[in-house]
């Protein structure tokens, strides 16, 4: 999914359990935690990243993308590595695009390395910013989620090829072939979706256990519309 539907989706779907919290820093620092989190599987282990290609002329825009630009860059700085001393022991493990990176053993090592990161930098600016390292988790979990809507999906119990998909293609409006592709199958159509049930979830729903419902609701119904599809693969290998 292309990156900009990653952050819009994400905020979206959190949208409504934010009314709970307080506005403060550690609401900013969650925030801003989401939306690097909704990009990083794909700031790991892909060059064409949305995040690191974030650009502005605008001060604050500029500032703005710097730090999330920042954070990928130090996440890639931390993570590659690590890739390739895994690769050497385990040299059929897939750390390209959609491998490891985009499954939930991925996420956990990416939220881990933020998390003590943070924990670092929690002695200095207060514990507050510990909630930038659980917007990362949510954000990487929420990017997962969403790439299980595209066509090439995502196998959440890597190296098990366990796999779920659906028909959302990733395929950008300035493609040639974005004439060919179905209402069905565009990123926009799935952002206007979760758009749409977000505002009725916000307008209907006063509590948070109604709001868990909602969403649940709304997931499986887009789980139909867009026919998401559990396949399984016996591993005879780690790709």
């Amino acid at each position: 999914m292309l990156g900009k539907y990653h952050i819009l989706i994400t905020l979206l779907l959190v949208s409504p359990f934010i009314k709970f919290l307080n506005l403060n820093l550690s609401l900013l620092l969650l925030v801003l935690g989401l939306i690097v989190g909704s990009l990083l599987p794909d700031t790991v282990d892909a060059n064409d990243s949305y995040l690191l290609n974030l650009k502005s002329k605008k001060p604050l825009k500029k500032f703005i993308f710097f730090i999330l630009r920042f954070s990928g860059k130090l996440t890639r700085f931390i993570l590659r590595p690590f890739s390739l001393v895994l690769k050497l022991f385990f040299w059929k493990l897939n750390i390209s695009h959609r491998g490891l990176w985009h499954s939930l053993l991925g996420i956990l090592i990416i939220s881990l390395s933020w998390f003590i990161l943070t924990l670092i930098f929690s002695v200095y600016f207060r514990n507050s910013i510990l909630f930038f390292s659980f917007g990362i988790f949510l954000g990487c979990f929420l990017h997962l989620l969403q790439d299980s809507f595209t066509v090439a999906g995502i196998k959440w119990l890597y190296p098990l090829n366990f796999k779920i998909k659906g028909k959302i293609k990733t395929i950008s409006k300035f493609d040639e072939n974005y004439k060919k592709v179905k209402f069905l199958e565009k990123n926009s159509t799935i952002f206007y979706y979760f758009l749409l049930t977000t505002i009725l979830i916000l307008l209907k729903t006063n509590t948070f256990n109604e709001i868990i419902i909602g969403s649940l609701i709304s997931l499986i119904i887009a789980g139909l519309i867009f026919k998401v599809k559990f396949t399984y693969f016996l591993p005879n290998n780690y790709n």
